[in-house]
């Protein structure tokens, strides 16, 4: 992690909060083994259409900094920015977020007054409206999904061992899913979502154990990190883990000493976002 990122202690200063766009727009009936592939062709073709948009929002970098620490960190950010393509918006509402190329990660700025989940929301809903006006796009929906570090869900179900409660809810229709259909342990709990029709199936499963071997917690890790599922799991001995309540958000005192160094902060928790993903077997 950047040195001018750290995590969240007090929820009531200005914060940065990370997640994944995604946009989904199969219907229920092509839940097939051609939906990631028409997923991300939609993906593409609606950011790439959204370029006049997002060009008008572009928020620029500033050219230099007061302190050696502010210095440091816009020299990272810089070459951040030329690494992965990163970029800084700000809507005329006034939410302030960076992208990736691909429009696919992205980091938001939190006032201390508001929350993570509001402004995700905000900023959806401009790029929704913004595809619908320029592009006609409407039988899509965009979505910003608030995730925890990659890694983390996968560490946190781990430590609680032998799980006696496991919930999960999946956003539909789902990419991950189909590629972990047949997968062990997970088919016969993923089978049940041909039940559920609309943007949500959710269903729990319970026992004396829930049998969750390294590859599924791996798989689960990959879906949460990707903002394509949520889990909730509890442990024999009472410990859990919710993760929609742990969604990665990141302090730095670039954000309250200078007011313009607000980009430079969301472009590393941008690259530092896609540098855990990529470091656990995802591309950018």
């Amino acid at each position: 992690m950047p040195n001018s990122l750290e995590p969240v202690s007090d929820e009531s200063t200005e914060r940065v909060a990370l997640g994944r766009v995604n946009i989904r727009s199969c219907p229920q009936k092509y839940l097939h083994a051609f939906e990631e592939k028409i997923e991300a062709y939609r993906h593409r073709t609606t950011f790439d259409g959204l370029t006049k948009t997002l060009e008008q929002w572009r928020l620029d970098c500033p050219n230099s900094a007061n302190d050696a620490d502010a210095q440091e960190a816009l020299k990272e950010a810089k070459h951040a920015r030329d690494s992965y393509n990163i970029h800084t918006y700000r809507l005329d509402t006034g939410e302030t977020f960076a992208l990736d190329h691909q429009g696919r990660w992205i980091a938001l700025f939190v006032p201390g007054s508001t929350s993570p989940t509001a402004t995700a929301t905000s900023v959806a809903r401009a790029m929704q409206q913004a595809a619908k006006e320029e592009l006609g796009v409407t039988d899509a929906t965009i979505n910003v999904d608030l995730v925890p570090p990659p890694g983390l869900t996968a560490e946190r179900l781990e430590e609680l061992a032998v799980v006696v409660h496991l919930a999960m809810t999946f956003r539909l229709p789902n990419s991950w899913l189909r590629r972990h259909k047949g997968q062990g342990d997970l088919r016969p709990l993923i089978e049940k979502l041909a039940q559920f029709h609309g943007e949500e199936g959710a269903f729990t499963v319970r026992g004396a154990r829930v049998n969750l071997p390294h590859e599924v917690i791996d798989s689960l890790d990959e879906g949460v990190s990707g903002g394509h599922i949520d889990i909730a799991a509890t442990a024999s001995t009472g410990e859990s883990y919710d993760s929609k309540a742990h969604v990665a958000q990141f302090q730095s005192r670039l954000l309250a000493l200078y007011g313009d160094l607000t980009p430079v902060v969301l472009i590393l928790a941008v690259a530092w976002l896609i540098e855990e993903w990529i470091s656990r077997g995802g591309s950018a």
